[in-house]
């Protein structure tokens, strides 16, 4: 049925992260495979005619997820944890940390970094350089169908998508209440 990944897999990924202190290391395409997983679930569970067969499918989409919104509160926590550790000169192990969460890694040590020199250096930028360059960590809401930003890029918004925004284009995305910032 699933060519991707499988509910016993994630069941078993999600024990493993449970279990280390450290971010397993996972597939590149970990969480877009987990995506897809979703997704045919719920084709499957449209398509079934059978009212027994579409509820077993419908409770094992909630429970893939909340599994995999464990994995990433987990992995989430880790990369926090991970960012405040070198924030303060520790070496964390970021290895096994996919693309997207590198890039939560190295946005939260940036973070860190700038408000420590800020808070005990009294070193800030000037405003109108802090508000041209401000960026958001920001989580979508809804799909949002593909679109060109302020700066001319591409984007393709999927619900539970945790980004980095520039300030302009996500005050235009929560006006429009389809984004939340989230640091």
């Amino acid at each position: 049925m699933n060519e991707g990944i499988s509910y016993k897999e994630l069941r078993t990924i999600h024990q493993i992260e449970k279990k280390n202190p450290n971010p397993v290391e996972l597939d590149q395409g970990f969480y877009g495979k987990a995506r897809s997983y979703m997704e045919r679930l719920k084709i499957l569970a449209n398509s079934e005619e059978d009212e027994h067969k579409r509820k077993l499918i419908e409770d094992e989409l909630r429970n893939v997820k909340q599994i995999l919104l464990d994995i990433y509160g987990l992995r989430e926590k880790k990369i926090v944890l991970s960012a405040l550790s070198r924030a303060r000169g520790g070496k964390p192990d970021i290895r096994s940390l996919l693309r997207e969460e590198k890039g939560l890694f190295e946005e939260i040590l940036g973070c860190l970094n700038k408000y420590r020199k800020i808070i005990l250096e009294g070193k800030e930028e000037k405003k109108e350089e802090m508000e041209r360059k401000e960026r958001f960590l920001v989580l979508i809401k809804e799909d949002i169908p593909r679109f060109v930003g302020p700066d001319m890029k591409r984007y393709r918004l999927r619900r539970g998508d945790i980004i980095t925004l520039s300030g302009e284009l996500f005050d235009i995305l929560k006006r429009k209440g389809v984004a939340e910032r989230i640091a």
